[in-house]
């Protein structure tokens, strides 16, 4: 597993920018939906490849209509954080800045992941998400948390770079 966690499968994790049906590094990108309790369960994909001792990556896109990466600009700016959970390991990146990993085996609990105070810029912003797995249960989930209720509902997502679309 951690072999797993340290190899890089897509040739520059941090820089990519997947469309679906796209391929990297001969593995091609696949549209996937939560599953009803709210979370990806890798195991009931239709994966090709091992689901012991492997990776999985999750790719999407948020628009914020103002930055939020400079408190010294603008103090009281909404604070958004990203707060999750993995079985078993993870490393987040967001805009190409590595924001949390940690290697570790376990079952899914929410919290454990936690980006505090990410540095959205105004437009879209770039998550991707590698979700390691050792053996058994293969899940993630994750929900955005902000200090300004209202500015949640100004927030869009998508599932690709509406720019390379």
């Amino acid at each position: 597993m951690q072999a797993a966690f340290d190899e890089d499968f897509l040739g520059g994790e941090a820089t990519i920018r997947p469309l679906e049906n796209s391929e990297t590094a001969s593995r091609v990108w696949k549209m996937e939906s939560v599953m009803p309790s709210g979370d990806f369960n890798f195991k009931e994909m239709k994966f090709d490849g091992p689901m012991d001792n492997a990776a999985a990556y999750v790719s999407f896109w948020l628009w914020s209509p103002r930055p939020l990466d400079d408190l010294l600009i603008e103090p009281d700016m909404p604070k958004l954080d990203l707060v999750g959970g993995a079985d078993d390991a993870w490393k987040v990146w967001v805009n190409l800045t590595l924001m949390s990993e940690h290697f570790r085996t376990g079952p899914l609990d929410m919290g454990m992941i936690h980006c505090k105070t990410m540095p959205v810029k105004q437009g879209w912003n770039h998550f991707l998400i590698k979700v390691v797995q050792g053996s058994g249960q293969w899940q993630f989930a994750a929900k955005l948390q902000c200090s300004d209720y209202p500015f949640m509902g100004l927030l869009k997502a998508a599932a690709e770079d509406p720019d390379q679309r």
